[in-house]
């Protein structure tokens, strides 16, 4: 793994492999990081602001389950958070602070991001701004498969309105500039007429990334073989049995099984005491609850999957033992044919 520590002063970042200092032609942040991927194809490239312990890059490559994948922790980019939900509906940009989420904002703090990616990337030109480059390069990209995820903190940054009406013009149609403008006005009191103006003469960005090269290469016994399932249930213990002994007897076997047992009643109890008394052949994650509704406790459980696959199960499932080895083989099928 390769560390690249920004500075204020791109002539000052720093690129470590192996604790060796590596030399940095001169260049933006955003360009000493294809550089590096240029120079190391096959690396992941930390980012980070600071001095960070090796524990911070551990938690950061367990989670980095495929290549074509961005992470990253700490404070949200400010130049943007104040104002992007003025025009952008989308649920990515509604974040719960200090929790994993799957968004295209991402820190400049600390992240993490595979050198493959950078590779196929051609057409993106650095503007010098690191966190406004870090943010435009996943805006962009995102809905062609990059796969985005930050741990955010909305920590008080000064904002600048020139810095998000040029980040909607390039990344969204004009019209919604003059929307952002109105809603300044007509809110927040703000009269941000030069940023206005200087954001009309940026282009939106239609930049396109080619990430099939990468996502065939991952290897099928790192990403097809490893899953979790989900299991909600309510009062029905016999056939959630069932269930877990057909799992039992797949040829391909879960990692681990996640049930949530709800009941409403606050008084009642667990009707799962079967499942510490037999031997299964993957782990078993119970949680009971007293909240009822399928979503939320399908939402309980996915914070606790760790495989590439989830599959979402009901409590009454039959199923022979091959059911999971032809629903990977049709996956790889469908691969092949695309």
């Amino acid at each position: 793994m390769i560390i690249l520590k920004s500075h204020i002063h791109p002539d000052f970042d720093k690129a470590y492999l192996n604790n060796n200092e590596l030399k940095l032609d001169a260049g933006t942040t955003f360009d000493h990081l294809k550089e590096l991927a240029r120079k190391f194809p096959q690396q992941w490239i930390g980012w980070t602001s600071i001095e960070r312990p090796v524990s911070d890059w551990n938690d950061l490559l367990n989670k980095a389950t495929v290549p074509y994948m961005v992470l990253s922790k700490g404070s949200a980019p400010g130049f943007l958070r104040d104002s992007i939900d003025y025009v952008d509906d989308t649920p990515f940009i509604n974040f719960k602070e200090d929790q994993w989420y799957p968004t295209w904002m991402m820190s400049d703090n600390i992240g993490l991001i595979h050198s493959s990616v950078l590779q196929q990337e051609t057409e993106f030109k650095s503007t010098g701004n690191w966190i406004y480059d870090l943010n435009l390069f996943t805006r962009i990209y995102q809905s062609q498969g990059l796969f985005c995820y930050s741990q955010l903190s909305r920590e008080r940054i000064q904002i600048s309105s020139s810095e998000v009406f040029s980040f909607i013009s390039q990344t969204k149609k004009k019209t919604w500039i003059f929307f952002l403008l109105l809603c300044q006005i007509c809110y927040e009191k703000k009269f941000p007429i030069l940023a206005f103006a200087k954001a009309l003469f940026k282009r939106q960005l239609n930049y396109t990334l080619r990430l099939e090269p990468i996502q065939y290469s991952v290897p099928e016994s790192d990403m097809e073989k490893r899953y979790d399932v989900i299991i909600p249930t309510m009062g029905r213990a016999s056939y959630l049995k069932d269930v877990l002994l057909d799992l039992d007897q797949q040829t391909i076997k879960p990692q681990q099984v996640i049930i949530i047992e709800q009941n409403g009643d606050h008084s009642s109890s667990s009707d799962l005491g079967f499942l510490n008394n037999e031997n299964w052949s993957f782990k078993i994650i119970h949680k009971f609850i007293h909240q009822t509704g399928a979503c939320n406790a399908r939402n309980i459980a996915i914070a606790h999957t760790r495989s590439p696959w989830v599959l979402l199960f009901d409590d009454d499932n039959r199923f022979d033992k091959n059911l999971i080895e032809r629903i990977f083989n049709s996956y790889l099928l469908l691969r092949q044919l695309c």
